[in-house]
């Protein structure tokens, strides 16, 4: 990526610039983080705020810095590498100290904004994403996604060299509890993880659960008919994704 600034970069020598950059970035957003929270508290707006913070995606797959492990995969796939990030929230009544294991999603952030402002969303809009402040606030009672949805499609090539190149197959994923089921499209097959008992995604259980498999095919089929092209992709990509038996 971009170098970080230089008032940063100047703090870390570790003898690799590549680990030197990425720890000017952290030390950056955490810095900045700061610096927001000591302007709240100027503006007496510390205890009217909420703050989330979230990775857009997993790291990418040409560097260790940060790693995805123990999960497979990175930036632009749906393995857990891909699409598992963190994300920690911050304000007035949300719980102290407490670790959620709910599977949540990025598109949760806008509906939870959303309400902690106490604004509506005009007449005739729907949103994706649920208001993630009953779990924030202990409240929650449930699930707070039945399932949720990727499909996805990413290629690039890094220009400092011509042999590293990486391409990620149109795909799909839904989780739902514990359950995540894959399909690939270069390969035109589904997979089947237990996410409790293989976090790491190293044992494919379909074959020996085809109960499970059959209704998660069947809530992606019914959630991909209901979503338009995405508009970034190639037609025959999306296609690619299509329900199939």
């Amino acid at each position: 990526g971009l170098p970080a600034p230089a008032e940063y970069l100047e703090k870390f020598h570790t003898g690799s610039k590549r680990i030197d950059n990425f720890y000017a970035y952290l030390n950056a957003a955490d810095e900045g983080v700061a610096r927001i929270r000591r302007v709240l508290v100027e503006m007496g707006q510390e205890q009217n705020t909420l703050i989330v913070l979230l990775s857009d995606n997993g790291a990418s797959g040409t560097s260790p810095i940060p790693s995805n492990a123990p999960f497979l995969g990175f930036k632009g796939q749906v393995w857990q590498g891909g699409v598992r990030v963190p994300m920690v929230a911050w304000g007035t009544g949300v719980a102290a100290g407490k670790i959620s294991r709910e599977p949540v999603i990025s598109m949760d952030v806008m509906p939870t904004a959303l309400e902690a402002a106490g604004v509506d969303l005009p007449a005739g809009y729907t949103v994706d994403g649920r208001s993630l402040l009953p779990l924030l606030r202990g409240q929650q009672k449930g699930p707070v996604h039945e399932s949720l949805f990727w499909a996805g499609q990413l290629a690039y090539k890094w220009v400092n060299n011509a042999n590293d190149e990486m391409t990620a197959p149109p795909a799909w994923a839904v989780r739902k509890g514990r359950w995540m089921l894959r399909y690939w499209s270069n390969l035109g097959r589904h997979e089947l993880y237990d996410l409790e008992q293989d976090r790491g995604e190293r044992h494919d259980v379909a074959t020996q659960h085809a109960e499970i498999v059959r209704p998660m095919k069947a809530d992606y089929a019914q959630w991909y008919r209901g979503t338009r092209t995405p508009m970034g992709w190639g037609e025959e990509n999306w296609k690619a994704l299509a329900p199939r038996e």
